[in-house]
């Protein structure tokens, strides 16, 4: 199996995992965070948790605000089936249509509809061409439409604004990795894994795991492999990431 093949389901997990992100003071936080406490004015808490735990519903008589915070929240969550089912049923609301539109991308992405996920990207980099949300899906659909170059250089214009968000070292890593950057992207790792709060659990693994895999495979040090190997192991023993790398690597 070649290395290309081992990192790259991993790139298409790091939405799929944990979300997208939400840096602060974006126009996606702002809307996110206001729609979730417009939510929680009309609905009580006991609602809200009925609504989120009835994934296959009859959506047809929700109205567009409660579809588009199901399908945000289902999507953190890792629901992308009834997140992607809920979209398709809203119309653009015009007070949260940034939100819609980068749901609309994210999901597009998901499902490897690289075409349509542009349509929305466009818009939204034409209305918020300096929104770090945005700048970083951006750098996801570079990458997915093969253009790792700029996805890498979009991301380290990010990391100029925020030298210490862990996620953008994490995604720039992968990407240079499927590029054979090695030495690069194990500093990102490295960063990532420094950066990247406590309770990103699986982001962390990733970092650590992904170091590991660069010392074993690439710069042929199975000690130090192995030791960041077993570190991001010890985060997670269950986790989809590892049981990948122990097919791969059969340890």
């Amino acid at each position: 199996m070649t290395m290309t093949r081992v990192y790259l389901p991993i790139l298409f997990l790091l939405i799929l995992i944990a979300g997208p992100v939400f840096a602060k003071g974006s126009i996606i936080d702002v809307q996110k965070s206001d729609l979730q406490k417009s939510m929680q004015e009309i609905h009580s808490p006991k609602e809200l948790a009925g609504y989120l735990a009835a994934l296959e519903a009859d959506f047809s008589n929700y109205d567009n605000q409660l579809r588009l915070y199901l399908a945000s929240k289902w999507f953190d969550q890792r629901f992308v089936k009834s997140s992607q089912t809920i979209m398709q049923m809203i119309d653009a609301p015009k007070k949260y249509a940034d939100l819609w539109m980068y749901m609309k991308v994210v999901l597009a992405l998901n499902e490897k509809k690289s075409q349509q996920a542009e349509v929305y990207l466009e818009k939204l980099l034409n209305r918020h061409p300096q929104d770090l949300n945005i700048l970083f899906l951006k750098s996801v659909y570079l990458a997915d439409v093969g253009h790792l170059k700029p996805a890498i250089d979009t991301l380290t214009t990010l990391l100029k604004k925020d030298r210490r968000n862990g996620e953008y070292y994490l995604q720039r890593g992968v990407y240079r990795l499927v590029a054979l950057n090695n030495d690069d992207a194990l500093e990102d790792f490295r960063k990532a894994a420094k950066y990247l709060p406590k309770h990103e659990i699986s982001k962390r693994q990733q970092a650590l795991l992904q170091m590991g895999v660069i010392y074993y495979r690439h710069k042929f040090n199975k000690v130090k492999g192995q030791k960041y190997i077993q570190k991001g192991v010890d985060l997670d023993p269950n986790s989809e990431l590892v049981r990948q790398l122990q097919k791969t690597l059969r340890f």
